[in-house]
């Protein structure tokens, strides 16, 4: 269960679905997001815009950076940063 809980982000039909493990007494309650993690893809990125500095500063135009992933940080794939 823990697996379901933390592994997401999961959907149904497109919509985004918040987990939570059921507590007896939980008050029900519909949920309103304010914010989501989102992936993004920075195609055709110049080599020389591939630090953590750069790309986090380029990025900060969608929204605040959590990480680089480690494909990135190692330049193994270079069609996108």
């Amino acid at each position: 269960m823990q697996e379901v809980i933390q592994g997401g982000p999961w959907l149904f039909q497109g919509l985004p679905i918040v987990l939570q493990k059921w507590v007896p007494g939980i008050p029900m309650k519909k949920c309103c997001l304010t914010q989501v993690p989102i992936w993004i893809r920075l195609k055709h990125m110049p080599m020389e815009f591939w630090t953590d500095d750069r790309l986090s500063i380029i990025a900060s135009g969608v929204g605040k950076p959590l990480y680089t992933d480690g494909i990135i940080r190692a330049c193994s794939r270079v069609d996108y940063a």
